[in-house]
């Protein structure tokens, strides 16, 4: 798997799979399904409005073992009805609770 090594020392698979407006259950299998197949870089957002079908997949998938979540590189996008500064942060506190993991590796700002 090829990856590349952001500035703060952290790799990131180059190829990751994108989960645009899927549906949480539909959502649920195609992460699923690409771990299983070797992606280790999933990309949602708050706006896609799937995090717990992501999520979902992701329990599932560390729950059989197949990997750990230090093995997903995991990024999301705050939107930007989030961006004040007071909505920061249960902004993200509510995504860690959708996708049930206690950390995203990357945060992005979805718009601009």
């Amino acid at each position: 798997s090829s990856s590349i090594t952001l500035n703060n020392g952290v790799k990131m698979p180059v190829v990751g799979l994108g989960t645009f407006m899927a549906p949480d259950d539909e959502v649920a299998e195609a992460v699923y399904a690409a771990i299983e197949a070797g992606y280790r870089h999933i990309d949602t957002a708050f706006a896609y409005h799937n995090h717990r079908g992501v999520g979902e997949a992701l329990k599932r998938a560390i729950d059989k073992g197949l990997v750990e979540r230090k093995d997903i590189f995991l990024v999301t996008k705050l939107w930007m009805t989030q961006f004040r500064p007071d909505l920061v942060r249960p902004a993200v506190e509510q995504m860690l609770a959708e996708l049930e993991v206690d950390y995203v590796d990357q945060m992005l700002l979805h718009w601009p």
